[in-house]
């Protein structure tokens, strides 16, 4: 069984490396129009299309008609006149455009549909790096490695229910797949979670809740329990206040102990590929059956690196 771990994960691996690499080679292409704004295209042919523009590359668009769901795709040489065009809806779109890094807030994650053949990697501190290579638009396999070196690997899937609500479960087991045995030191535990997110990829919110389980002989070798249980919930929360930052913020509580933590901080979208997070994460303490923050210690600086492949 661990052999053919070992193996599916650099199976897994080389093809994300095979990915990274195509997102490198055309990194030059600079987007001419702008995700998820609509617009009214006109071309020389005498062709009059409005919709969203869902792809483009060097030389066409892809406009999309949200009404009937029609694609039709466009030669940019043939286009005359373009017009962002002003629509009524709930949040920021018609604004900001589609937000292509609304996968995470932190350390937690939102439960937004994946797209397809698409790989997204977050790393936190440079050190820690979670990459998820989507199946299709609702399964995706997850690999988290420390300095390069793999700890754990699962997988997500995430459902729609309507335009404002998503509902998505991970599940990742954690471990050293290069250790000289197969107890303690390969298997760590795993951790499983359940999350709900309302909203769309500019302005939402996300609560989650779910377990972590932790090899008990990691920690008592003489123990007689196989995991130590700690249950969690978390909640999250993005709000897109320009075209290229946005806040985040989000807290951990286990119950158990009743101590949480919290984090905030911008992201700064650089690109639809590219975005970079900056803030800083601190404890919160329970007095008189009350959450606070702990004024009594540092927080913590945060910084994570976002880039997206496809």
């Amino acid at each position: 069984m661990k052999k053919h771990f070992v193996i599916l994960f650099f199976i897994l691996t080389a093809h994300l490396a095979v990915i990274s690499q195509t997102g490198k080679d055309t990194a030059t292409f600079v987007p001419q129009y702008r995700h998820g704004v609509l617009y009214t295209i006109e071309t020389s042919i005498g062709t009059k299309h409005t919709g969203f523009i869902v792809e483009e590359t060097k030389d066409y668009i892809v406009i999309e008609n949200r009404n009937n769901f029609e694609k039709v795709e466009i030669n940019k040489s043939q286009i005359i006149d373009n017009k962002q065009k002003k629509q009524n809806t709930r949040y920021t779109e018609e604004i900001f455009g589609d937000n292509e890094h609304a996968a995470n807030y932190m350390f937690s994650g939102t439960a937004f549909l994946f797209s397809e053949g698409e790989s997204y990697s977050n790393t936190h501190y440079l050190i820690y790096q979670n990459m998820d290579y989507a199946l299709t638009d609702h399964w995706a396999i997850t690999v988290g490695s420390l300095l390069f070196y793999p700890v754990s690997i699962g997988t997500k899937c995430n459902f729609k229910i309507n335009d404002y609500n998503y509902y998505g479960f991970s599940v990742n087991a954690l471990g050293n797949i290069f250790a000289g045995s197969s107890g303690a030191q390969f298997f760590w535990g795993y951790n499983a979670m359940a999350k709900f997110t309302h909203g769309t990829g500019n302005k939402n919110f996300t609560i989650s809740s779910g377990l972590l389980a932790i090899n008990a002989m990691m920690i008592d070798p003489s123990s007689s329990q196989y995991f130590f249980n700690i249950p969690f919930v978390s909640g999250a929360y993005c709000n897109r206040f320009t075209e290229k930052f946005a806040f985040n913020g989000e807290v951990w509580l286990f119950p158990q102990t009743m101590v949480a933590l919290a984090g905030a901080g911008f992201k700064y979208l650089h690109s639809n590929r590219i975005a970079w997070t900056f803030g800083c994460y601190t404890n919160v303490i329970s007095e008189n059956n009350k959450l606070k923050l702990n004024t009594n210690t540092i927080p913590i600086p945060y910084i994570a690196y976002a880039r997206k492949f496809k």
